[in-house]
C-alpha cells in the first residue's frame, strides 16, 4: 500500500475520484496506485504531485510493485 499517497489524498479533503479525474485518470486507476498493484506513469507521478502539493519522491518512496 502506498501510505504517503493516501495520506496526501486524505489530507487534501476531497473524494480522491475528483482526484483522478483532475490528473485525467480513472479513479480505479488511482485505486490501484494507493494498492500498490500498479504503478503511475512518470507524467501520472508529476501530475499527481502537483495536484497534492508533494514532491513526487515523497508521494512514490522507491518500492517497486511486486509481480
Amino acid at each position: 500500500m502506498n501510505i504517503p499517497l493516501k495520506v496526501a489524498l486524505v489530507e487534501r479533503g476531497q473524494p480522491a475520484y475528483k482526484t483522478a479525474l483532475e490528473v485525467g485518470i480513472h479513479p480505479n486507476k488511482l485505486s490501484k496506485f494507493i494498492s500498490g498493484l500498479q504503478n503511475p506513469t512518470d507524467a501520472e507521478k508529476e501530475s499527481l504531485s502537483r495536484i497534492l502539493n508533494r514532491s513526487v519522491s515523497e508521494l512514490f518512496p522507491s518500492n517497486p510493485v511486486a509481480a
